[in-house]
């Protein structure tokens, strides 16, 4: 009988590995990379999704990313949570030098390949700052940043939150 715990969503003992932790935030940074990447690419210049349906597969994906690998590693998937949990102290100090290396690792193979599929056509960035108002566009992402780390702390690590698996669907109403 082997003595390696198989991960399952009612094994309470199921404890991953920094590795294992690492690879699987590769991969969910990865995802949410290429996912948002290539929609804003495809669709950037016809219309077609528009600024809402990217955020909605940005909210779809890191949903489905939430379900997917949080499990093993708490899918933080972005650099901001990390930082986050380290501060809240959720998280040691190693495992978020762990989390933020393999979320470049995740987040430049992502873009990598949407480069090799699209190249130079590849969009960059799907907003910009209104009227060139970098200023009003830090503050923004500043907030918006502070609101989603804060609702993935609320809803994944309190005490009092009876309902974690639906955690994703608090996460999904903030991208």
């Amino acid at each position: 009988m082997s003595k390696h715990i198989k991960p399952s969503l009612t094994n309470k003992n199921f404890k991953p590995s920094l590795t294992n932790k690492f690879l699987v935030e590769i991969l969910g940074s990865f995802i949410l990379v290429y996912a948002i990447a290539s929609a804003a690419t495809v669709y950037s210049h016809s219309g077609q999704l528009g600024m809402i349906g990217i955020g909605l597969v940005h909210a779809l994906v890191l949903t489905g990313i939430v379900y997917a690998i949080g499990y093993r590693s708490g899918a933080q998937v972005n650099p901001a949570v990390t930082i986050g949990l380290l501060v809240a102290g959720k998280i040691t100090h190693k495992e978020a030098i762990v989390y933020i290396t393999a979320q470049i690792i995740g987040a430049v193979i992502g873009a990598a390949v949407v480069y090799s599929i699209f190249g130079s056509a590849m969009a960059a960035s799907v907003t910009l700052p209104s009227d060139n108002n970098v200023i009003r566009a830090l503050i923004l992402e500043t907030v918006m940043t502070f609101t989603l780390v804060y609702v993935v702390l609320a809803t994944t690590t309190s005490r009092n939150f009876r309902i974690v698996p639906l955690a994703g669907l608090a996460i999904l109403h903030l991208v």
